[in-house]
């Protein structure tokens, strides 16, 4: 109820603002109207016939009285409330996913970040430490929760399907036709919520399906694509390729015959038994090659494109049956029409308009944002590192679309910004991260694929980023007023990827895998493993597991054995070095005990490895592959990343108010962030609030919400 009349009281309400003679009439300008209103109730009571009867005369009068009552009635409400007219606290919360310590203070030094230097030295500025693993679903659930990845539950991006050795998703999960949040606890919005503080969260990791809040929230990480995954792009060519697999794509060969090609945009899959089929959508090409163009139709929507340009949005829809349409929005970018055609197509992305599932609270707050700033991307991770990891796209046509999004999100920010009164704004910038995961190379000259002619061109674009990061913090500084708590922070930092260790392979060099028949190399547990003789095996980008009696299908450690097999393969892996350098590969072992605490630790790896420098678990292991290698050069184009020792890739933490503390943490945000707006901090909680009794935010009164 009280929920409910603040909603109806914002209507009405409009702050006097701080330091205004006119702030503290408020209250006694509500108990007059509201007596007034008492007055009248009584008067008609005395009146009786008479009164009516005039009430039937001239009807403007009537409008006026009746608002000067709900006002009244709405300013006394506040008043007995503790409001008293003064400005409710404001906290904005802005997060650049990866933005890393060291490079920060690089530019810093350079004098290329005047606004983030201008928000050190008012404020605060320091290292944030991040979770095990510092990686982004496990890091900012721990920021939105203010737990250990032991309560909330998300260890990797992938885990154990249960009941099964094979990797399942980790962000989401099915259940019939429904999508369900995996990420277990309370995070701070819904806190906040639940204490009628007015909250706004854009595009924070792992907020799909979006949960309730006192005002709204667009998901971010987490939300599919309408194929149900991650993101699988489409690339149409007539080129012969010798490989037409994609991580991550689709590639649908094309054969030319005159100037049409007639192909399909295939959507998603159909929900039945046997082979999967996809539904599709007639897609036609008119190629003029003289021209170095095409037109690209789509369902009645045609538009021409150059080589090397964008398309606008199209609109999709497929029917799945007699009552179903699913609608989609993608693009398409014409990489070559000679001497072979090319042509990219982004992954499906729900329609804000008319989302098959919700991706916002309220549901209509994704196509409000589509009505004030245009169609947007809404997958959660929309940047399409796979597509230039397999040479589908280049490096301009990446950093283009990178642009594109991150041009979005700002407007998003803007929007919001512009109609904020009180309470709570948070929203994550994720575009940093996917630039330096795929043009780390350009900057490290030991990693395998650098290039001195091509860090020529492409070896400023992570300080450009970061550059862009500093612009938009000047305007938003210049937006807020001085009673507005900033905080910006990310969710880890970064590091080199130059060689891939494959976790599997070592752990069957030591006896403790074993594959099918004596096998040199394997792909996929189900095909490939020996349970019966295997005690070990890796999943995820770094989790080792052991293959537990009563908890794995076919497990084989019983519970008296596993300490020591543990044991040994901390010990083992420790002394790892590799043959081409001779340096260490690991730089820690962590045991799931040793860093997890709460009911979901035992969905845990039993080991976290915690690579050195310049290492990382391979692609082949995060999904269960054995390859024969044991180490090898990573001649991906993805070739930053930081899940390594937590210890090396801490986030960053600025604040325009000034501190006094040491070392904290991503678990510490939560708690701090409820104790600047006046809400208990729950016991359950594993952080700690940066703000003790007695710090000074504000400087003017600090509003009361409901407790």
């Amino acid at each position: 109820m009280a929920a409910h009349v603040q909603r109806v009281a914002s209507v009405f309400y409009v702050p006097l603002g701080p330091g205004l003679p006119l702030a503290g009439l408020g209250p006694l300008i509500g108990a007059l109207l509201a007596g007034l209103s008492m007055g009248l109730f009584l008067l008609r009571s005395f009146i009786g016939r008479g009164f009516r009867r005039f009430t039937r005369g001239p009807r403007w009068w009537q409008v006026v009285l009746l608002l000067l009552v709900l006002g009244g009635s709405v300013m006394l409400w506040k008043w007995l409330k503790g409001d008293n007219g003064v400005s409710a606290p404001k906290v904005l919360v802005i997060g650049i996913d990866g933005m890393d310590p060291q490079l920060l203070d690089t530019y810093l030094a350079k004098g290329v970040l005047p606004h983030f230097a201008r928000l050190r030295e008012q404020g605060f500025y320091t290292r944030l430490g991040t979770t095990t693993p510092p990686e982004s679903p496990v890091a900012w659930s721990t920021f939105a929760t203010g737990c250990n990845p032991g309560k909330h539950g998300l260890f990797d991006f992938v885990h154990r399907a249960p009941k099964s050795y094979a990797p399942d998703l980790a962000l989401v999960q099915v259940n019939g036709s429904r999508y369900e949040a995996r990420r277990q606890g309370e995070p701070f919005w819904v806190t906040t919520s639940a204490h009628d503080v007015p909250t706004t969260v854009i595009r924070v990791p792992i907020t799909f399906p979006p949960e309730r809040v006192q005002g709204h929230l667009l998901s971010g990480m987490g939300v599919p694509d309408l194929r149900g995954s991650q993101g699988t792009f489409s690339y149409w060519t007539t080129e012969h390729l010798a490989r037409l697999e994609n991580m991550g794509g689709r590639v649908i060969p094309l054969t030319l015959e005159g100037d049409r090609l007639e192909t399909v945009l295939y959507g998603p899959p159909l929900p039945q038994s046997g082979d999967p089929k996809d539904l599709t959508v007639p897609l036609s090409i008119t190629l003029q090659p003289a021209q170095h163009r095409a037109t690209i139709t789509v369902q009645g929507q045609s538009h021409t494109l150059q080589e090397k340009e964008w398309s606008p949005w199209y609109r999709v829809t497929f029917k799945r049956g007699f009552f179903q349409n699913l609608s989609a929005i993608c693009r398409f970018y014409l990489k070559s029409v000679t001497p072979a055609f090319a042509l990219y197509g982004s992954p499906l992305n729900f329609d804000p308009e008319h989302s098959p599932y919700a991706i916002s609270y309220p549901k209509g707050y994704a196509r409000e944002l589509a009505h004030a700033i245009g169609l947007y991307h809404t997958l959660g991770m929309p940047e399409d590192t796979w597509a230039l990891n397999e040479e589908r796209i280049d490096e301009e046509t990446f950093l283009q679309q990178s642009q594109q999004i991150h041009a979005e999100r700002e407007a998003m920010l803007w929007y919001e910004l512009g109609r904020w009164r009180e309470g709570i704004l948070v929203t994550v910038f994720d575009t940093v991260d996917r630039v330096q995961h795929m043009f780390w190379r350009f900057i490290d000259p030991q990693h395998p694929l650098y290039d001195a002619t091509q860090a020529a061109q492409y070896g400023n674009v992570i300080e450009d980023w970061y550059r862009q990061m500093d612009t938009m913090l000047g305007r938003v500084l210049q937006t807020i007023d001085q009673d507005t708590i900033l905080v910006v922070l990310s969710d880890h930092g970064f590091s080199s990827f130059r060689r891939a260790v494959h976790l599997n392979t070592w752990l069957k060099a030591q006896g403790l895998l074993r594959l099918k028949g004596g096998k040199r190399e394997g792909r996929e547990f189900a095909q490939d493993v020996d349970w019966e003789h295997t005690q070990a095996y890796a999943l995820g980008i770094g989790g080792i597991y052991l293959n537990r009696v009563g908890r794995e299908p076919r497990g084989v450690v019983t519970p008296e054995q596993a300490a020591s097999v543990l044991q040994t393969i901390s010990d083992k892996l420790l002394t790892l070095t590799d043959p081409q350098s001779g340096e260490a590969v690991v730089r820690s072992v962590l045991p799931r005990e040793t860093v997890y605490t709460g009911p979901q630790t035992e969905e845990a790896p039993d080991l976290f490895v915690g690579f050195a420098a310049g290492y990382r678990a391979s692609w082949q292991t995060a999904l269960g592959g054995t390859p024969e290698a044991l180490i090898e050069d990573n001649t991906k184009k993805w070739s930053g990343d930081h899940i390594v020792d937590p210890e090396l890739v801490p986030g960053i933490l600025l604040m325009n108010r000034q501190l006094d503390i040491v070392q904290p943490r991503l678990e510490d945000i939560a708690p701090t962030i409820l104790r600047m707006v006046g809400v208990t901090v729950p016991p359950t909680l594993d952080g700690t609030s940066l703000w003790q009794e007695g710090a000074s935010w504000t400087t003017t009164t600090t509003a009361h919400y409901r407790h």
